[in-house]
């Protein structure tokens, strides 16, 4: 039984998907990672990160520490190292930055929040 609502709701994500750009093309002097294999059609492509999404993610790192201070819960989005707006909610901070057009595989949404491998002292969770 579908639930009152949902096929509108979904049929909406289904047209603003059609809208947003399908576009593969990378910046000036960014590349994505050669794909390499050992010939065997069983062994399985290495996963390739978007060069955009590897700059985001250590954007993203280096900018942590002061994020924690101004903006801890809150969600971040990135385009490679520029830096999109903030969120309360995932979802709100998505339909904020589609609007600018950036495709999926370019954009990188983080949750602001210590990462598991760093001791934030003082900091109350």
């Amino acid at each position: 039984m579908m639930v009152p609502g949902a096929l509108v709701r979904y049929r909406r994500m289904i047209d603003l998907e059609a809208t947003m750009p399908q576009h593969h093309d990378f910046p000036p002097g960014v590349q994505p990672q050669p794909e390499v294999t050992n010939g065997d059609p069983n062994t399985p492509l290495p996963f390739v990160t978007h060069p955009m999404i590897e700059l985001a993610l250590k954007t993203f790192e280096s900018e942590l520490p002061q994020l924690w201070k101004q903006r801890p819960g809150h969600w971040v989005a990135y385009h490679g190292d520029k830096q999109l707006g903030f969120g309360k909610t995932r979802t709100g901070l998505l339909h904020k930055v589609w609007r600018l057009g950036i495709p999926d595989d370019e954009l990188q949404v983080c949750l602001i929040e210590p990462l598991d491998d760093e001791d934030f002292i003082g900091a109350s969770l």
